[in-house]
C-alpha cells in the first residue's frame, strides 16, 4: 500500500504545475579568481517542488559556456507562506582577473525555467614570482644558495624556502619564511655537501595574490662543492710517528695539516694544528705515544686564495710497546696458562712456543698464535707432553703492526702424572680445564677422580675419555646429550658407597659408556640387622654376590603377594621367598629385601663391561582382584642413578603400567616412605637412608601396585637424574595447600610416623590414584598415624578436593605398641594460599588443639589400636563430634582360654558389627560379624598371646588391647 501511495504523491507533484518564482540573483565574495553567486526563490505554491538547480555562467559576450550545480540542488515547500525565501548558491573558482562574467539559474518544478542574467567584474591582480639565482660561498661542504622574490598585487608571499639535492627531485628544503616587499633577496645556507658533487635547487613560495593559495618555483640551477683533498694512506708506523698520504683533485699551492687525539680535534697534537706542510702529497707526523690513536684532516691552499673545505677525517694508531711476559701459571701434565701485562693499543697478542730459547722451531700452532682482544692477560698452551720444558714469548699487535718481542719466560716443566681430581671450582663442565688438579683434563693415559663433595658435579657433554674413573660416595657424572661417549681406556669405573651416600652416574638420552680394558665396579653400602630393599644396576649379578659365604649370615628374598599385604606385616613369613645362595641370577629391576645378620657390609658387583643403560621395560604382575590386597609389585631402580618419579608418572609409558596408584613406596629400615605427586611421608630413623621428594636412589627397590596383571613399568635414560650436586633436570616446586601431622613417642624421638592431608584439584573424598598414597606399616616399635575412608582404606597421603578446606572432618588412626606419652606436630601449613583454621580433637577426652597457634601438643596413649578417637578438621564449618562414648560403654571384651568374649548389653548397639583381631605387629589375624545381643566367642587358632580387637558398626568403634589367657 505504502509503495502505491508514493507513486501517486510523485506523479501528483510532477503534474502540479504552477506558476514561475520570483528569483532574485546575487553575487559576493570576490577575488581576482573566485566568486560566489546566488539565486533566491519566492512567490511559491504550497507543497511546490523545485529540482536541478544549476548556475550558468560566461565571459560576458562570449558563448563558452560553463555550469555549476546549486546548493541545495533541489527542496520542497510544505509551508504556505509564499513570502519564505529559499536560497541555493555555488562558488566559482579558477576566475581570470579583472573579467566581467555574465551567470543566470536554471531550475525545474515540472518544466525548466530560467531566470533573467546578472553580471560581476572579478578583481584585478598581479600573480607573485619568484627567481632562482647563483649560488655562493660554495665549499667542500657548504654553501649559499640566493634567490629573490617580486610580490603579486601587494600581496604577501608566505613560505619561501629553496629545494636541493643531488637530483631534480630535491629531497632537502631548507627552513620557509615569509616575505611582504617585492624585489626582496632571499639566501640560505646549506651544509653535509660530499666534496666534488654537483646539486640541484631553486627557490619555491606560496602566492596568495589571487586569492588561492597556490605555489610558484623558480628556475632550476646547479653548483658543484669544492673538492677537498683525499687522506689515501697511513704507512712507516712506528711506536712514535706515520706518515700522511693524501690526493687532490685540484690545484693546490700548498697544504695545512690537523692531527688531534679525538675526532672532534679538541686536543691537539702539538705542532700539527694547521700545520703548513707545504705543496706536497705525503707528511711525517712525529712525537706521537707507543698504541694510540691519531685523527687526521687537510685542507687545500688555492693558488687564487682561500682554502678548500676539510678533507674526510681519517685515523690510524701507532704501534704497541713491547709486552712484558710473566711467570706461567696453572702448569698441568699436558698444559700450562701463558701470562703478560696489557699494551695500550693493542687489538690483540701474537704467542710463540718453543722447546729452545731460540725459537728456531714452534710448538704445534703456536707460532704467532693470535689471542684476541687488547686486553687479554693470559693464554691456556695445551696439547704439550709431560715433563717437558717449553719456552714462551709474545708481541702485541693492533691494525698498524707487530711490536717488537716481550721478554722469553721458561723453561716451562709440564708435570707428570697419571691421575687428577675434579673440583668444579669454574663450572660443570668436565672438558674445563680448570676443573681439575693440575689444570689438566683426564685422558686415556690419565685417570679421573670425582671426590665426595666439589663445588659442581661434571657433565660431560661431548665424547672423551680417561684410564679409569673413580666416584666417591655422594659424586656424580652425568653424560648428555645423544652418541656423547666416555671411554675407559686402561682401567675400572668405581662407584664407591659408604653410610652416608653412594656415588652415581647418569647417562641421558643416547650417550654411552664404553671399556677398552677394564670393569664396571658399583658398590653399595648395605647396613646391618635391619631389612633393606635393593636391586642391581648390571647384568650378571648372582645369589652368590650377595651371601659373604655366611660370614655373617645373609638372608634374600622377592616379594610373593600371594602371601599377604606388603605393608600390613614386614616380618610376614608368607609375604617373602627366599632365595638360596647358588648361581642362580639377580633379575634387573626386580626388586629384592636383604638382611645382614650382623655388622653393616659394603658389597661390591663386578661386571666386564655391562651394566644398565638405556630404556628398558618390566612386566608388572597382580595374582588377584587389587580390592582384595592384589596388584603390589616389588621393583628396583635398574640404573646406577637416581631415578625421577616425576617423570614416570608424566610420561606417556606410563599407561601401560595400569599403575593403581601413582606413588612409591621405599622402606628405609623401620618404615616405608610414601610419595604420590610430589610429596612423601615416612618414618626416618636414619636420613641417610630416606629418599627425600620423589628421586628413587640408585640400588633402591620399591613398591607399585597395579590395577591388573601385565601392564609394563617404562625406564627410559631421560627419567635419570642424580641426587646431589648440580642436578641434570631440576624443577622449582610449588606444592600447595597441605599440612603434614607427625607423631613420635617422646622417650625415642628419633623414630617417627607422619601422614599428609591435601587439597588437591581433580582428587575426591574417596581413594584416587592422582593424590593419595596407601598406609603401610613398618616396625611395630615406632608408632603408626594414617587417616582412613569409610571402606576401611588406610592412607598415608589423603588428597581431598579444594572445596573441602573449609568444612573437612578428617579421621585419624593410630597404632602404638606400648604405653607412653606420644607427641604430634604439624608443619607445612604455610604451604596454604591463605590461612585457614586447622584443629585437632580428641573425641574421647574432648580437647581441641588449635595447630595455627600451637602445632605441637602431647597425648597420653595406652598400646593399642585409636580408631575414632582423633580427628583433623579444617576451616571454621566443621561439625560437633559423634557421641559414641555411651554406646562403646555398653560393650565388654575380655578373654577366656583361646577365647575372645564379647558382650553386647543393651539394645541400642545397632547390629551387625565387625570384629577384627590383629596381632602386635597390626596383622589381621581374625575378621568375623557379631549379629546378635549377648556374648559371642571368636576361638583363637593362632598362637597369639597379645591382640589389639577393633569392633565397628554403625554407632560402635571400639579398639581394645586383650592378653589372651
Amino acid at each position: 500500500m505504502k509503495r502505491v501511495t508514493a507513486i501517486f504523491i510523485f506523479i501528483f507533484l510532477v503534474s502540479s504545475v504552477f506558476g514561475q518564482y520570483n528569483i532574485v540573483l546575487s553575487h559576493s565574495n570576490i577575488t581576482g579568481a573566485t566568486a560566489r553567486i546566488g539565486a533566491d526563490f519566492t512567490d511559491h505554491e504550497e507543497g511546490e517542488v523545485v529540482r536541478f538547480i544549476t548556475f550558468r555562467y560566461v565571459v560576458e559576450g562570449t558563448t563558452d559556456t560553463l555550469s555549476a550545480a546549486g546548493d541545495p540542488y533541489n527542496f520542497n515547500h510544505p509551508d504556505p507562506d509564499p513570502t519564505h525565501v529559499h536560497t541555493s548558491a555555488t562558488n566559482l573558482i579558477d576566475l581570470t582577473g579583472n573579467t566581467t562574467y555574465a551567470y543566470r539559474v536554471r531550475y525545474y518544478d515540472g518544466t525548466t525555467h530560467w531566470s533573467s542574467s546578472s553580471t560581476f567584474t572579478t578583481l584585478d591582480y598581479t600573480s607573485a614570482e619568484v627567481f632562482t639565482e647563483e649560488a655562493t660561498n660554495i665549499k667542500a661542504a657548504t654553501a649559499t644558495l640566493n634567490g629573490m622574490v617580486v610580490m603579486g598585487s601587494e600581496t604577501p608571499l608566505e613560505d619561501v624556502y629553496f629545494q636541493w639535492g643531488l637530483t631534480t627531485s630535491y629531497g632537502n628544503n631548507t627552513t620557509k619564511s615569509d616575505y611582504s616587499v617585492s624585489f626582496t633577496d632571499v639566501s640560505a645556507n646549506i651544509s653535509g655537501l660530499t666534496s666534488g658533487s654537483t646539486y640541484h635547487f631553486r627557490i619555491a613560495g606560496t602566492d596568495l595574490s589571487s586569492g588561492i593559495p597556490k605555489i610558484v618555483y623558480g628556475d632550476d640551477k646547479q653548483f658543484t662543492a669544492t673538492a677537498a683533498p683525499v687522506i689515501s694512506t697511513f704507512d712507516s708506523h712506528t711506536t712514535s710517528q706515520f706518515d700522511v698520504n693524501w690526493t687532490f683533485s685540484g690545484t693546490a699551492s700548498t697544504y695545512y695539516l690537523d692531527v688531534a687525539t679525538d675526532s672532534d680535534f679538541n686536543n691537539m697534537v702539538s705542532g700539527f694544528d694547521n700545520k703548513d706542510v707545504g705543496n706536497v702529497l705525503t707528511a711525517t707526523v712525529n712525537g706521537l705515544t707507543a698504541g694510540t690513536t691519531y685523527y687526521c684532516r687537510l685542507r687545500a691552499g688555492l693558488s687564487g686564495g682561500g682554502t678548500t673545505g676539510n678533507s674526510a677525517t681519517d685515523n690510524t694508531i701507532t704501534i704497541c710497546d713491547a709486552p712484558t711476559a710473566s711467570a706461567a701459571s696453572a702448569i698441568g701434565v699436558a698444559q700450562f696458562t701463558a701470562n703478560w701485562n696489557t699494551q695500550t693499543g693493542a687489538s690483540s697478542y701474537l704467542l710463540d712456543v718453543s722447546l729452545t730459547n731460540t725459537f728456531a722451531t714452534f710448538v704445534g700452532s703456536y707460532q704467532d698464535f693470535e689471542v684476541s682482544g687488547g686486553a687479554s692477560l693470559s693464554q691456556v698452551v695445551s696439547g704439550l707432553s709431560p715433563s717437558t720444558d717449553y719456552y714462551y714469548r709474545l708481541r702485541a699487535n693492533n691494525a698498524s703492526g707487530n711490536s717488537l718481542y716481550s721478554n722469553t719466560i721458561g723453561p716451562v716443566t709440564t708435570l707428570d702424572v697419571d691421575e687428577v681430581e675434579w673440583d668444579g671450582s669454574e663450572s660443570t663442565d668436565w672438558h674445563t680445564a680448570a676443573n681439575w688438579e693440575y689444570n689438566t683434563l683426564p685422558s686415556g693415559t690419565i685417570g679421573a677422580i670425582i671426590p665426595s663433595a666439589p663445588a659442581n658435579q661434571p657433565k660431560i657433554t661431548s665424547s672423551t675419555s680417561c684410564q679409569y674413573l673413580t666416584i666417591e660416595p655422594g659424586a656424580s657424572v652425568i653424560i648428555e646429550g645423544n652418541r656423547k661417549t666416555l671411554t675407559i681406556a686402561d682401567g675400572d669405573l668405581i662407584i664407591q658407597s659408604n653410610s652416608s651416600n653412594t656415588g652415581e652416574i647418569a647417562i641421558t638420552g643416547g650417550g654411552s659408556i664404553s671399556f677398552t680394558d677394564g670393569m664396571a665396579k658399583f658398590q653399595q653400602y648395605i647396613p646391618g640387622n635391619r631389612w633393606v630393599f635393593v636391586s642391581v644396576p648390571m647384568s650378571g649379578v648372582t645369589s652368590d654376590d650377595f651371601y659373604l659365604n655366611h660370614n655373617p649370615e645373609v638372608y634374600l628374598s622377592y616379594y610373593n603377594e600371594n602371601g599377604g599385604y606388603p605393608g600390613g606385616n614386614q616380618y610376614c613369613e608368607d609375604c617373602w621367598s627366599y632365595i638360596e645362595p647358588t648361581t642362580t641370577g639377580i633379575t634387573v629391576m626386580r626388586g629384592y629385601k636383604m638382611w645382614i645378620a650382623g655388622a653393616a657390609q659394603t658389597f661390591e658387583l663386578i661386571n666386564a663391561t655391562d651394566f644398565i643403560n638405556g630404556d628398558k621395560s618390566y612386566t608388572l604382575v597382580s595374582s588377584g582382584d587389587p580390592a582384595a590386597g592384589y596388584g603390589w609389585n616389588l621393583v628396583g631402580n635398574p640404573y646406577p642413578s637416581h631415578l625421577d618419579w616425576d617423570d614416570f608418572i608424566n610420561s606417556t609409558n606410563l599407561a601401560a603400567a595400569n599403575l593403581e596408584n601413582y606413588g612409591i613406596y621405599m622402606w628405609n629400615g623401620s618404615g616405608f616412605i610414601a610419595n604420590s605427586s610430589g610429596l612423601s611421608t615416612g618414618m626416618t630413623p636414619n636420613p641417610s637412608l630416606a629418599s627425600g621428594g620423589d628421586l628413587i636412589p640408585p640400588f633402591q627397590a620399591f613398591f607399585v601396585r597395579t590395577d591388573v596383571g601385565g601392564g609394563s613399568l617404562q625406564f627410559e635414560n631421560s627419567f635419570r637424574t642424580t641426587g646431589s650436586g648440580d642436578l641434570y633436570k631440576q624443577r622449582a616446586k610449588n606444592i600447595q595447600d597441605y599440612v603434614r601431622l607427625k607423631i613420635v613417642n617422646t622417650d625415642t624421638l628419633a623414630l617417627y610416623d607422619d601422614i599428609v592431608v591435601r587439597f588437591l584439584q581433580d582428587a575426591n573424598e574417596q581413594y584416587d590414584k592422582i593424590g593419595d598414597a596407601y598406609k603401610m606399616y613398618g616396625n611395630y616399635e615406632i608408632p603408626q598415624i594414617y587417616t582412613y575412608l569409610e571402606d576401611g582404606t588406610e592412607l598415608a597421603i589423603n588428597a581431598l578436593p579444594p572445596e573441602m578446606k573449609d568444612k573437612a572432618i578428617v579421621p585419624i588412626g593410630i597404632f602404638v605398641a606400648m604405653d607412653g606419652t606420644f607427641q604430634f606436630t604439624a608443619s607445612e601449613m604455610e604451604s596454604f594460599q591463605h590461612e585457614i583454621p586447622i584443629k585437632v580433637r580428641d573425641l574421647e577426652t574432648g580437647d581441641v588443639f588449635n595447630l595455627n597457634e600451637n602445632p605441637v601438643f602431647e597425648v597420653e596413649l595406652d598400646s593399642g589400636y585409636y580408631m575414632d578417637r582423633f580427628e583433623i578438621l579444617f576451616g571454621e564449618n566443621t561439625s560437633i563430634p559423634n557421641q559414641l562414648t555411651l554406646k562403646n560403654d555398653l560393650i565388654r571384651i575380655n578373654s577366656d582360654n583361646q577365647y575372645i568374649n564379647i558382650a553386647v548389653l543393651g539394645e541400642d548397639v545397632q547390629l551387625p558389627l565387625t570384629a577384627e583381631v590383629f596381632d602386635i605387629t597390626g596383622k589381621l589375624i581374625n575378621k568375623t560379624l557379631v549379629n546378635k545381643p549377648g556374648t559371642s566367642r571368636i576361638y583363637m587358632q593362632h598362637n597369639v598371646k597379645t591382640c589389639v580387637i577393633r569392633l565397628t558398626g554403625n554407632n560402635i568403634n571400639k579398639v581394645q588391647k586383650l592378653i589372651i589367657n
